[in-house]
């Protein structure tokens, strides 16, 4: 059987992760809106409550099109981060490191990468007529125009911006995504008697609890800190300075509760999301392998 080069596993891994990503962008819009209301504040009222509530609000005020805004920022970040991060991740496991640790890792290098695409995605689904959290008008243009600008009023530095607090929110929910979803599959391939689908399935629902459980209140913090507004003249965010300022000061001003804001649509999101990449990935890579075997 021929061997599937780097460019295929990473074919295969970012087709997964965009399939995915195209049916649950307007529950990540929802979410990131939730995650941004009543920021640095306890009192506040409420804008967005439930998903489905909060999705007939977006588009009564935006148009059925504002579901998607930021989608093509989306699928690159998926691409980028997900098609580095599940190869790597691969290619860990093929050399013998654990799942936990090679999630870690792997999660860390395709965050890492793929935070330029986080952050004009975040800004891009913020804007709204309702003007819950910052409004970065100047992210509401297409994607390499958006870069072109970017890179020319502040370098390599203005795009990667907020990165340290992407790459903990990935490195947290890879490690614990991809951990529980390899022992999860270890655990129940016998139950199920070696039916790939149903073990994936319920591998991933598993999965899903374990990354909204960790990865919650680093996706809190990535959302606003990416989100916040620039000081015009020193370029640096005006409410957080880094990661652990952002934990500390949210905390502080709003509660601990406020590191479970968005859950509502975090969930359902995370879940979906985590359900149809494993799936979807799993279903991928047996594809092929039976098509490599067939030549």
């Amino acid at each position: 059987m021929k061997e599937t080069t780097l460019v295929e596993k990473f074919s295969i891994n970012a087709l997964a992760c965009t399939l995915a990503t195209t049916a649950t962008h307007p529950i990540e819009l929802v979410k990131t809106r939730m995650q941004l209301q009543g920021e640095l504040t306890k009192s506040y009222q409420k804008t967005y409550t439930s998903t489905s509530k909060s999705a007939v609000l977006i588009v009564k005020s935006d148009g059925l099109k504002a579901l998607w805004s930021g989608l093509s920022a989306g699928l690159m970040y998926q691409v980028v981060m997900n098609g580095s991060r599940l190869t790597l991740f691969d290619n860990l496991s093929c050399l013998g490191v654990p799942a936990f640790p090679a999630g870690m890792v792997s999660g860390a290098v395709g965050g890492g990468i793929g935070s330029p695409f986080y952050l004009l995605k975040t800004q891009q689904q913020a804007l709204s007529s309702l003007n819950v959290g910052s409004q970065h008008k100047e992210a509401n243009v297409p994607m390499l125009q958006w870069f072109r600008r970017e890179l020319k009023e502040g370098g390599i530095a203005r795009i990667w911006r907020g990165s340290p607090a992407q790459i903990a929110r990935v490195t947290v929910g890879s490690g614990a995504q991809l951990t529980s979803f390899t022992k999860s599959k270890e655990l129940l391939g016998p139950v199920f008697k070696g039916n790939w689908f149903l073990t994936t399935a319920v591998s991933s629902v598993v999965a899903s609890v374990f990354v909204v459980l960790f990865m919650s209140p680093f996706d809190v913090v990535s959302t606003r800190i990416f989100n916040q507004p620039v000081d015009p003249v020193t370029k640096k965010g005006l409410y957080y300075n880094g990661t652990f300022h952002a934990l500390g000061k949210i905390w502080k001003e709003e509660g601990s509760t406020a590191y479970l804001k968005g859950l509502r649509a975090g969930y359902p999101r995370h879940a979906l999301q985590t359900i149809l990449t494993m799936t979807i990935w799993d279903a991928l890579k047996n594809f092929y392998e039976s098509w490599q075997n067939s030549m």
